[in-house]
């Protein structure tokens, strides 16, 4: 295909009246009580976002309802629910039914059923399907197998990382040339400008002192995540800053054995258990310095890039593409993976010197920018009408 018959195509659509429509296809958007994952927050902060004399974007959750639906129609995004099981194969039909009923011109497709059925009504519809890869999570051997035969009919892949680009190809088997490196984008501003007196208001709250140094780890409370390997060792860092307090913001099936965790280590005093919570910015003002103890391969974390948003230092170990995200001794420190010790030491280090926390956050604050949500939606945007017009280049020399 020529690069000025797609131009010539992309230019005649801009100027056509009728908007793409877009639908976004996954699996779920959380879990059981109510406890979400990144691609949720993903949806909330992306999907208001895209220009709507332009584009109609819709969101299709193959599965049934969850809680979170709630804050995506607060911002005007109300998700379909296809309402089938976890390996129900109507889902495949009922997508297709979807698909054709709404009149979709690009299928942006998440998760591995996701990108699964979506290449498939893709291919039986003629409409092009973009994949976004999130994490390196190994789908399985029947999953992957039939992720590899679908491989040819992905229009585009997308990742949120090079780690990820890079497990498309070797694992899912999307071609080199159809992937690029898309980080996830964030709102940089709203993490930058909590609401006025957040760090007395959330400390206060959470019984903590003005003056106490105070460290968050935020994310789903499941096993592989750390927190509750942090709890147990945070007598040690009790060792080094008696004041020092950890938060653990979150939800998960890890949450009661990280409360046990901590009054066997009797640091019940020193840490506090915050529940799921939707005032990030200010909960990240309240604290001095951000950890990500995840031994899992990490696709991106979002956590990383609030913080470093929030102008502040993370420390975390070095897993998936959390390098991508946090520089070493810039922004922050990465350890080795599963170096507990290394890691509490770059913690204590930061929180003894204000200089250097202060220096580290404000790099922090410079290098999340390049992450802002504007040029990520923008980037989506673009690739939509090139799909959209490839399509139809490709339609009418049939």
């Amino acid at each position: 295909m020529l690069v000025q018959d797609v131009s010539r195509a992309h230019a005649a659509q801009r100027g056509s009246a009728r908007r793409l429509n877009v639908l976004f296809v996954t699996d779920h958007l959380g879990y059981v009580n109510g406890v979400i994952h990144g691609a949720s927050r993903y949806y909330l902060q992306v999907l208001p976002r895209f220009d709507r004399q332009r584009f109609n974007v819709q969101l299709c959750i193959l599965r049934g309802w969850h809680p979170f639906a709630e804050e995506l129609e607060q911002v005007g995004v109300r998700p379909i629910f296809l309402d089938c099981g976890k390996w129900d194969p109507r889902a495949l039909w009922d997508l297709d039914v979807l698909v054709k009923r709404e009149r979709v011109d690009v299928l942006h497709c998440l998760a591995m059923k996701g990108c699964l059925f979506g290449r498939l009504v893709g291919r039986a519809r003629g409409i092009p399907a973009l994949i976004h890869l999130h994490d390196t999570q190994d789908p399985g051997a029947v999953l992957g197998f039939l992720q590899r035969q679908v491989a040819p009919w992905t229009a585009r892949a997308v990742a949120v990382s090079e780690l990820v680009r890079q497990f498309a190809i070797e694992k899912l088997g999307v071609r080199p040339e159809r992937t690029e490196v898309l980080h996830n984008g964030s709102d940089v501003e709203w993490f930058a400008n909590p609401a006025v007196r957040a760090r007395e208001l959330v400390r206060r709250e959470l019984g903590i002192a003005l003056d106490a140094p105070v460290v968050l780890a935020a994310g789903r409370v499941v096993q592989g995540k750390g927190q509750r390997e942090l709890v147990q060792r945070w007598p040690r860092v009790l060792e080094w800053c008696a004041e020092a307090v950890l938060l653990v913001a979150g939800d998960g099936t890890d949450l009661q054995a990280c409360k046990e965790a901590a009054t066997a280590a009797g640091v019940e005093q020193a840490v506090r258990f915050t529940g799921q919570r939707k005032d990030m910015p200010e909960l990240l003002a309240a604290c001095d310095v951000a950890t990500m103890p995840s031994l899992m391969e990490e696709g991106f974390g979002y956590t990383a890039l609030e913080a470093a948003a929030a102008g502040r230092p993370v420390v975390a170990f070095d897993t998936g593409a959390l390098r991508e995200i946090v520089e070493s001794g810039v922004t922050g420190e990465v350890v080795p993976r599963g170096d507990m010790e290394a890691l509490l030491v770059a913690i204590c280090a930061i929180l003894g010197d204000e200089g250097k926390r202060q220096e580290m956050g404000a790099r922090a604050a410079v290098h999340a920018q390049r992450f802002g949500i504007e040029a990520h939606v923008a980037r989506l945007e673009a690739l939509y009408e090139e799909l959209s017009a490839a399509c139809q280049i490709g339609r009418g020399s049939r």
